[in-house]
């Protein structure tokens, strides 16, 4: 049996999902290490979304073991939900306040120093500043997606899961995304063995699927379901 270990950000075994007695998640055994990064890959259908979205308790999955940090997971509570930031198509926000209410709020709920400065830079960040002043719902898709890799860059976390983030980002948006998470990486202590534009590289060919990164994210491991079902070798 697949266990965690104290470095281990995350390790579940033998993940189950099905809906309707259709299985779409068999047995699925993961490990995710301090300091890695990992896509998981396959055809439409077969279960990537439907792995993360158990991750982040958005699913409820069946499981032999689930831990992080060698302790078991409780996908609800409040600890669990501080160190795993999910990012998916349903971001959220309050459709009354504005986009930097809306960063001031979070930078706020986790006493980030100068609310108002933190929510300008990690705008300025992700090349919207403009929007600042604007509601939610005044938004593009692309702009919310840009929105929510900017709460990303306020709101600690130990990790960050995305679904096919590169959607609705322009080249520009790509660009900027890579170059965050490489700013990530540069703050590991450990010592790289890719160059950076080697994994930038390998990061642009990986979303485009889902992946999951730590907060320092070192090169890709890549897992693919050939078949129609996500399940261990």
């Amino acid at each position: 049996m697949l266990q965690g270990t104290a470095t281990s950000l995350l390790a579940v075994c033998g993940l189950a999902k099905a809906y309707d007695g259709r299985v779409i998640v068999a047995g699925l055994d993961l490990e995710v290490e301090a300091g890695s990064a990992v896509a998981l890959m396959g055809p439409n259908g077969c279960g990537k979304s439907t792995v993360l979205r158990c991750l982040s308790g958005h699913e409820q999955g069946t499981h032999t073991s689930f831990e992080t940090g060698g302790q078991p997971a409780r996908v609800h509570s409040s600890a669990y939900r501080r160190d795993v930031f999910p990012i998916f198509d349903d971001f959220s926000f309050f459709p009354d306040i504005t986009v930097a209410e809306h960063l001031e709020l979070l930078a706020g709920m986790y006493d980030v120093p100068d609310h108002e400065a933190a929510a300008a830079a990690a705008l300025a960040r992700f090349g919207i500043s403009g929007v600042a002043q604007q509601f939610p719902t005044s938004l593009s898709s692309g702009q919310i997606r840009r929105v929510a890799f900017a709460a990303a860059a306020i709101r600690p976390w130990k990790l960050l899961l995305l679904d096919e983030p590169e959607q609705r980002l322009d080249a520009d948006g790509r660009s900027r995304l890579v170059q965050f998470l490489k700013e990530q990486w540069n703050g590991s202590p450990l010592s790289p063995p890719m160059s950076l534009q080697t994994w930038a590289n390998t990061a642009r060919a990986a979303f485009r699927s889902p992946c999951w990164f730590s907060s320092m994210p070192l090169p890709i491991r890549v897992m693919v379901a050939s078949g129609s079902v996500i399940a261990s070798p």
